[in-house]
């Protein structure tokens, strides 16, 4: 593992991204039982409505050997990609993930084609392996996306497609919260700038922001290509002035959301 993910490993163990209030106890957010991972799976879909939409026309996808689940967290996309495909590669960088993802599986019938690993993405190694590669609000959180790319590249086979979600610069919540915490909380006066004040009310060790246009530069200096972008939210809205699903709240979404998505292939 690189050395530097390791606070961001033990940061992930400690906090669990659970769908739940961040202030619970870490022995709440942390606990596991059979309700708990009934209404995750729930969430994991509800709360992110691009997603019901991709697992869908993943029934459609032409080649369904193998997936790759990157940061598969709690195991809930992994169970739904186990559906899918015929072998499932789940890493995580959290003991605590992959600790809880077994157990998801376990709760969700005789699964047998999922295998789980505790692996650092930044140390991905496999080569032409994977039919789809994806990750959904990870690779952002770690020390270097850019590497995490790269590995991807190299672990899909030829024509291979990847699905990623990180988060959005050019977003409400990016400036929006960033200027209050800047210059309402006083924290420019710290030493704080757009950039770095995020981690005081973002989840994770690292989370880095990309635009368009720069995630677009990269995965071209890569080598993929048939790259597509979404803009997304959670389901929630979006500001609470404006109803959740109103004609504002969905521009808003679809415009300048925290979630930027691309699909691509190698």
């Amino acid at each position: 593992m690189n050395n530097k993910n390791i606070p961001n490993k033990d940061w992930w163990n400690n906090n669990p991204m659970t769908y739940e209030d961040w202030d619970l106890s870490k022995d709440i957010r942390a606990s596991l039982n059979a309700d708990k991972f009934k209404k995750i799976n729930f969430d994991y879909i509800f709360h992110n409505p691009y997603l019901k939409k991709f697992f869908n026309n993943l029934e459609n996808f032409n080649e369904k050997e193998t997936a790759l689940d990157i940061g598969c967290g709690w195991g809930t996309s992994s169970v739904i990609l186990s559906k899918i495909f015929k072998k499932v590669v789940s890493i995580d960088i959290s003991e605590k993930s992959i600790e809880a993802a077994s157990e998801n599986i376990k709760l969700n019938g005789k699964i047998e084609n999922i295998f789980l690993k505790r692996l650092d993405a930044e140390m991905l190694n496999y080569k032409n392996y994977f039919n789809l590669v994806y990750s959904w609000g990870v690779i952002h959180h770690s020390h270097d996306t850019e590497t995490i790319l790269k590995n991807i590249f190299k672990s899909l086979k030829k024509n291979g497609t990847c699905l990623i979600m990180i988060y959005n610069k050019n977003s409400i919540r990016y400036y929006l919260k960033g200027l209050y915490y800047l210059f309402f909380k006083l924290k420019i006066f710290k030493g704080y700038n757009l950039d770095t004040v995020q981690k005081l009310f973002t989840d994770g060790y690292y989370q880095r922001h990309f635009t368009q246009d720069e995630l677009n530069r990269i995965l071209l200096q890569i080598g993929f290509n048939n790259i597509n972008f979404e803009i997304g939210h959670m389901q929630k809205s979006y500001l609470p002035f404006f109803p959740k699903n109103s004609f504002i709240d969905n521009f808003l979404k679809k415009n300048f959301g925290w979630f930027l998505i691309a699909e691509f292939k190698k």
